[in-house]
């Protein structure tokens, strides 16, 4: 549990059972990830770094996906 704590810090701030965190980190993250995910695919044309950025913007979605999770799991106390 301490190495997700370390690779994912946000979702652990959420008090259980505190609504309005929730709500706002979630937000957060999907405009985060709705943002990364635009301007790298407007980059995309360009054929080596193209195939780059197209990598980073599927693991930052990823890593976004995960962090939506895990601060959907906190709010139900179900990580502690």
């Amino acid at each position: 549990m301490e190495m997700l704590k370390k690779i994912w810090p946000h979702p652990f701030k959420i008090a259980a059972k505190d609504a309005k965190a929730m709500v706002v980190q979630i937000i957060v993250w999907f405009v985060a990830s709705a943002l990364v995910g635009i301007v790298l695919g407007l980059l995309t044309f360009i054929p080596v770094i193209g195939m780059l950025l197209s990598t980073i913007s599927s693991l930052f979605g990823l890593y976004s996906t995960v962090a939506i999770v895990l601060c959907i799991l906190k709010y139900f106390d179900i990580v502690k």
